[in-house]
């Protein structure tokens, strides 16, 4: 179910939320594995990148968009990347 939340808007779209929310690309990245129900040593392979790096963009995300855990993230950015889409199909900027 959580890979599918993923594959229905594209990783593509995340990168485009988590950049209107102040996220890095690589962040945003990170973000839509963890919705889609990777482990933390699958994203670090995924990412190439070490987990003290992992928690720090987690950490820093979590404070940018003031929540308090993975769950709850990766709910914000999905729930801005639903907004976006909702956009395109009305036609609307972001």
């Amino acid at each position: 179910m959580r890979q599918a939340v993923v594959a229905l808007t594209g990783k593509a779209d995340w990168e485009q939320a988590g950049s209107t929310l102040g996220l890095a690309p690589q962040q945003s990245r990170a973000i839509a594995l963890i919705a889609e129900g990777k482990p933390d040593k699958q994203i670090l392979a995924q990412l190439e990148i070490s987990y003290g790096t992992l928690r720090t963009y987690l950490s820093r995300a979590f404070e940018r968009l003031g929540v308090s855990g993975r769950t709850e993230l990766a709910l914000k950015v999905q729930a801005r990347v639903i907004e976006l889409r909702q956009q395109k199909l009305e036609g609307g900027a972001s």
